[in-house]
């Protein structure tokens, strides 16, 4: 059942005052109601807690005509709370349907562009010249297809849970780097992190020169390029870190911008960290936890 017949169903058992219930949304749920677009169930919710039901109630109890309110409802609904503005259409169309009404949203071809841009990022995810790369791999494919590439250079896989795969192998010519795969399964990845660690102050300080003259030769000077030190006292037991002629230790901070996301390097204590962040998938992951968070209150 889809969403308009599963409201017009309800509210013809139960009167237009029953979608105010805060069983409504569950009923509506086992209609399978929201399987179409699983975030139009928030944003009913939305359109319930915000007012709008009571103002198209008003018209429905009225027999008035709506005129422009549907599209003034969907300007908000996409510039105040940041809905997707088609799907908030999907959701306000289905509503108006289900009560009779027709004087439909419908979207023009430049809206729907707009929205799509500004939204539905996930479409660009199978387009791999949008997404940033990690030892010749584009992060446009999902977390285990991504792995599998790794295991096919020779990495192991050494952890693995719902947000991260971690492999060990060698790393542009370092023994022993630890790689983690930030996504989900079946999902995209955010991030693949990088972590080089060091015994001694010299192997960190050789390391470090290794990973920035890299990075320098293939995309330039850093956008950002920050240097703490810190005294050696200050971090008991970690001596081995510490540069004798100084007695400091040091902390950096680089980040360069590249084609599809950017790439960070960052020390903590004589770690070597080496960050490869995917805008894109990085916007898609903030999204579906959003999402995840808001179905499960």
């Amino acid at each position: 059942m889809n969403l308009s017949q599963a409201i017009k169903s309800l509210v013809e058992a139960k009167g237009l005052s029953i979608l105010t219930s805060p069983m409504a949304l569950n009923i509506l749920s086992d209609y399978n109601a929201f399987n179409e677009y699983p975030s139009s169930k928030n944003i009913l919710k939305n359109i319930i807690s915000e007012g709008y039901l009571e103002k198209i109630a008003f018209f429905y109890d009225n027999q008035l005509p709506l005129g422009d309110a549907p599209h003034t409802y969907l300007s908000e609904l996409y510039m105040k709370l940041g809905f997707r503005q088609d799907v908030a259409a999907f959701v306000l169309n289905s509503l108006l349907e289900a009560l009779g009404f027709d004087a439909l949203i419908n979207l023009n071809q430049e809206e729907c562009k707009i929205a799509s841009d500004t939204s539905d990022v996930i479409n660009l995810s199978t387009d791999s010249s949008n997404h940033i790369s990690f030892y010749g791999i584009s992060l446009s494919e999902n977390r285990e297809k991504i792995v599998d590439q790794l295991l096919s250079k020779g990495y192991q896989v050494v952890a693995s849970n719902n947000k991260l795969i971690e492999l060990t192998g060698e790393y542009i010519g370092l023994d022993n780097a630890e790689i983690r795969v930030f996504g989900r399964p079946n999902s995209y990845v955010s991030e693949v992190a990088v972590n080089i660690n060091n015994t001694f102050f010299s192997q960190y300080k050789a390391n470090e020169e290794h990973v920035l003259s890299l990075l320098t030769k293939k995309y330039g000077e850093p956008i950002v390029a920050i240097r703490n030190y810190y005294d050696c006292d200050e971090f008991d037991g970690l001596l081995l870190f510490k540069n004798i002629d100084e007695k400091k230790i040091e902390a950096l901070d680089y980040k360069w911008d590249v084609k599809g996301g950017h790439i960070h390097v960052t020390t903590i204590i004589g770690s070597l960290r080496i960050d490869f962040v995917d805008e894109i998938n990085t916007e898609i992951s903030r999204k579906e936890t959003e999402q995840r968070n808001l179905d499960s209150i």
